[in-house]
């Protein structure tokens, strides 16, 4: 069977779209063996994908993390600022110790680094990551919006300055594809832009930055199921049957 495996491209607050289609993937899928790519929230997802985190412990906790920083009472743009700190923690909270082993050379992550010649942006895909904390650095420098996430305009890593993985400027974007996946035919992606329920509800510009009430981050994560079963019913999981349970 030729390789396959998962894509998780960015999508800001529809992260928990993502997180609702893990939970029923992995009541379909060994997830542990699954090679995944991810960029912005995506790497998040890939991450706690390749982890089998339980994705109601985290929501649990990133609601913890939400009242303590008083978020809902900030307004829509209430995590402006404030998000890249809270995403930090929740991953360092959320990720076992063994993390790191159980990524490196399975799970990718995009990060974008800015350069002056030619001008542009720079896509950088990492594979290894040496310990927990480096992988969290990676998540990190993968989902910096710049400004919006913590106020700085980049995020080092590695010594690098990175924004979000998913920002194209001046440039070709390599298509984010899993370790050892090479046709596109092995490539399924879990996206909100391809589910017609999360279409028909955020549909204006800057919805996926903009803060959701607990109902409806819950509703995401039902969706996310739903677009899994549908694409299970169509065909769309049978690249991935090597990994069934």
């Amino acid at each position: 069977m030729r390789p396959a495996g998962l894509v998780f491209p960015g999508g800001g607050i529809f992260f928990w779209f993502q997180a609702g289609a893990i939970s029923a993937l992995s009541r379909r899928l060994t997830l542990s063996k699954v090679p995944v790519a991810g960029a912005s929230a995506g790497a998040l997802a890939a991450t706690l994908a390749a982890c089998e985190s339980d994705v109601d412990d985290a929501l649990h906790r990133a609601l913890s993390l939400s009242e303590a920083a008083g978020v809902f009472e900030r307004g829509p743009w209430g995590l402006r600022g404030v998000w890249g700190p809270m995403i930090e923690e929740w991953l360092d909270q959320l990720l076992p110790s063994d993390a790191a082993a159980r990524c490196s050379g399975r799970v990718r992550i995009d990060v974008s680094q800015p350069r002056l010649f030619p001008p542009g942006l720079k896509s950088v895909a990492l594979c290894e990551y040496e310990d927990k904390a480096d992988l969290v650095s990676a998540n990190m420098a993968s989902v910096h919006i710049p400004l919006f996430i913590d106020g700085a305009w980049t995020r080092r890593h590695r010594g690098r300055r990175c924004v979000d993985g998913s920002i194209r400027f001046l440039g070709k974007r390599e298509r984010l594809m899993p370790p050892g996946v090479v046709e596109e035919s092995g490539r399924v992606r879990i996206a909100s832009v391809d589910s017609h329920l999360m279409r028909a509800r955020y549909n204006k510009p800057g919805s996926f930055l903009k803060l959701s009430s607990v109902d409806a981050v819950r509703e995401m994560m039902e969706w996310g199921a739903i677009h899994v079963e549908e694409m299970d019913a169509g065909g769309k999981l049978d690249a991935l049957d090597a990994f069934r349970r």
